[in-house]
Parts: structure tokens; C-alpha cells; sequence
């Protein structure tokens, strides 16, 4: 009995064993990409890569202009996984969160500079990425706004 109970307990523990090594491991995508609608943005890779996988293709369309290029163009509001690769290996990884709309106003106060003497402030428009001005027109404001974000393999253009 004792030999039974001993043989069951080995293989018990042996297929348990057997299964954390075969389970898939989670990967967390190494950067996220916030845009709009309509919004393009270019992103310039170190390395030449040969596809794009994206988990679905009515958020964002992924168009390569060369073997080191790519752009994204906002197609409607959603969320998708983009993968490349290069070789058949995963060079780099991105959630890519487009939003129904670019962002919203922050006036600024306090900076010296008006868009409007009787405003008394300066008029920015920011989503999660970043802030530009409303009205590309316009001069950029004097206090410079931006987001900084660390790691990441691209230079965003």
C-alpha cells in the first residue's frame, strides 16, 4: 500500500511539475501608443523588420513605407496588440489605445504670455501623449508642456 500510495504521489507531483513548464507565460507589451481618430503617427525602428501583426485591424491600420518604417493611422476608437517582427522573433510590441476624440483644452495661467490679453492664459490642447496647440496657426506657447515616458526601442516622429 505504501508503494501505491508513493508511485501516485510522484506522478502527481511529476505532471504537476510538468505542467508550469509547458504553461504560457503572459507578456506585457512594452510601450503604449495613445492616438485619435484620423490621427497618423510614423515610427522609426533600429532595425529592418519583415511583419506587423495587429489583434485587429478596424482600430488601427499598420502600413510599412520601408523595411525600417511604419506608419499608424487611427481608424475608430478601440484598442488593438501590435506586434513586429524581424526574423520570426519579436522585436518590439505595443497596446495601441485610439480615442474618439484628440484630447482637451488646458489654458495655462500665469506664464507671462496670452493668447488673449483679457483671457490671461495660453490655450493648449492635451490627451495622454502629449499637448500641442489648438490651432496649428498659432504659436507654440512659451512654457513647454510635455510627457516623459522611459525605456521604449523607437523614436516616435
Amino acid at each position: 500500500m505504501r508503494i501505491v500510495a508513493a508511485v501516485v504521489a510522484a506522478l502527481m507531483t511529476s505532471s504537476a511539475w510538468a505542467q508550469s513548464k509547458t504553461a504560457p507565460v503572459l507578456s506585457v507589451p512594452e510601450d503604449a501608443i495613445s492616438m485619435s481618430v484620423g490621427q497618423a503617427q510614423k515610427l522609426s525602428f533600429p532595425t529592418v523588420f519583415d511583419r506587423v501583426e495587429l489583434t485587429t485591424d478596424t482600430v488601427v491600420q499598420a502600413k510599412p513605407l520601408t523595411d525600417r518604417v511604419l506608419t499608424l493611422h487611427g481608424l475608430a476608437a478601440g484598442e488593438t496588440l501590435m506586434t513586429v517582427f524581424a526574423g520570426g522573433q519579436e522585436l518590439y510590441s505595443a497596446t495601441i489605445i485610439v480615442s474618439a476624440e484628440p484630447g482637451h483644452l488646458v489654458r495655462m495661467y500665469g506664464n507671462g504670455k496670452s493668447d488673449d490679453v483679457n483671457a490671461g492664459h495660453t490655450a493648449v490642447f492635451c490627451n495622454n501623449v502629449g499637448c500641442g496647440r489648438p490651432d496649428k496657426d498659432m504659436p507654440r506657447p512659451s512654457v513647454e508642456v510635455r510627457r516623459i515616458t522611459t525605456g521604449g526601442k523607437i523614436d516616435r516622429q
